[in-house]
């Protein structure tokens, strides 16, 4: 009996030991570190003009056209740049270094391959690159290619991002295809309304029709950015009907000019997913976050510019804040604010536009921090909109400033609202003296409130 036992015992050491012997001769097999040619020599990629995947959830066809790269199945759209010179780049540069000497293929989950990839050249030579099964680590696959007559490891991330991602990855997702040009004019129109804008620089835009109105550059930058900033979400490849995505009356189009290239994007209805359809002409509508729908859609007035002082790098020197006969001074000095209350042989000159005897009473630095904040941010205010519509003043509660910068120039802006619960205060410039605008900001109300304050001592 103890013989038998013996026996066994020593069968299963042998078994153990072979094992032992395999997995070694596995690790070192993949562990081996050679000089692996990469599949695709430095500069291949600009010689490629077709490229096949049968792969992932959907085999892809890509060709490249007037030099830029297209979908042709399983729809036809524009590629993604991006992810077809990620793709070329990786296959050209080192870093696919281990492979294993011998094995069988099928073993490794590349016969057949769980993949395929393939490249056709201009001069019609073709490769193309396999991968198969994860290895023990997971961290890696098993590949090969034309020409390789091994095994490669290459890492995880290669399979996920171009074997197996899904369509929308491969379709051009920015609304607005990328060129090297910049941006020369835009036209836009909305429903009643229209505008052409020329840029000068990034911040700098001009509005050439209506030639009597200013373009606020930050804004006009915005918009235009928001169709390479949200990318498209879904498309809609069904032939469904246009009204039912807002493109049969559009909200509004936008027409991009670079370099002689017209783009044309409609945008339309907006979902209660806090999206919007978007339609680039020539491709398919889609879908794209809402956070630029206002800017895009609200017409002239989201595009105009709505400083209310518009300093254009000038110096702010003096000041006031008055409501009727009662408010401040402000005196510039040595970087910071200094102030006094309007005198009361004053008071009546704020709505005069005269300028305020800076030797008369006595000013000083200010001490209420919030009063310093709220005069900062007063200058640097942008309205909401403009107002194209009369508006009826009847028993109007006014205050107004007066500013005047380093040069002599004086600026006035009056703020009218008709009561003091009203949360929307009306707004004219001295730049646009016959147009208004208005404004929800807490900082006006917060200045109506503390000169209402001063007025009832």
């Amino acid at each position: 009996m103890s013989g038998q036992r013996t026996v066994q015992w020593v069968l299963i050491l042998i078994a153990l030991a072979l094992l032992v012997v395999l997995i070694r001769q596995r690790q070192s097999a993949v562990e081996t570190v050679v000089e692996v040619p990469t599949p695709l020599r430095k500069g291949d990629g600009a010689r490629i003009n077709r490229i096949e995947r049968n792969a992932g959830p959907v085999d892809l066809i890509l060709e490249r056209e007037d030099g830029r790269w297209k979908l042709r199945e399983p729809v036809a759209d524009l590629a993604s740049e991006r992810m077809v010179r990620g793709l070329l780049r990786h296959f050209e540069e080192p870093g696919i270094q281990r492979t294993l000497e011998s094995g069988d293929s099928g073993a490794f989950g590349l016969d057949p391959p769980r993949g395929i990839l393939r490249f056709r050249f201009r001069n019609g030579r073709e490769l193309e690159i396999a991968i198969g099964d994860a290895t023990p680590s997971g961290e890696s696959v098993y590949a090969s290619w034309t020409g390789l007559g091994k095994v490669a490891i290459v890492p995880k991330y290669v399979a996920n991002r171009y074997y197996e991602t899904d369509l929308l990855y491969w379709r051009e997702r920015e609304p607005l295809p990328p060129l090297p040009s910049q941006i020369d004019s835009v036209w836009v129109s909305w429903p009643g309304e229209r505008a052409r804008i020329r840029r000068h620089d990034r911040e700098s835009w001009e509005l050439l029709a209506p030639a009597d109105r200013v373009a606020d550059g930050l804004a006009c930058a915005r918009a235009v950015a928001s169709f390479w900033r949200f990318p498209f979400d879904r498309f809609f490849d069904d032939a469904r009907p246009l009204a039912e995505l807002g493109l049969d009356a559009p909200a509004a189009v936008w027409i991009i000019h670079r370099a002689g290239r017209r783009d044309t994007l409609a945008i339309g209805a907006r979902t209660e997913s806090h999206q919007m359809v978007l339609q680039l002409r020539g491709r398919a509508p889609g879908l794209v976050r809402d956070d630029p729908y206002p800017v895009l859609t609200g017409g002239l007035s989201q595009l105009e510019d709505r400083r209310l002082y518009r300093l254009d790098g000038q110096e702010p020197r003096l000041m006031t804040v008055s409501r009727g006969r009662e408010g401040w001074v402000f005196l510039r000095r040595r970087g910071e604010w200094w102030g006094r209350r309007v005198l009361p042989t004053e008071g009546g000159a704020m709505f005069r536009d005269d300028r305020p005897d800076t030797t008369a009473g006595s000013f000083e630095p200010l001490q209420e921090p919030s009063m310093t904040r709220d005069l900062s941010e007063l200058l640097r205010l942008r309205a909401d909109a403009w107002v194209e519509r009369a508006v009826s003043f009847a028993e109007t509660d006014v205050f107004q400033t007066q500013l005047w910068t380093d040069d002599g120039t004086l600026r006035w802006v009056r703020f009218l609202r008709r009561a003091a619960y009203d949360d929307t205060t009306h707004v004219r410039c001295s730049h646009s003296p016959q147009r208004l605008l208005k404004t929800g900001s807490p900082v006006v109300a917060g200045w109506f409130e503390r000169l209402g304050r001063v007025s009832s001592n």
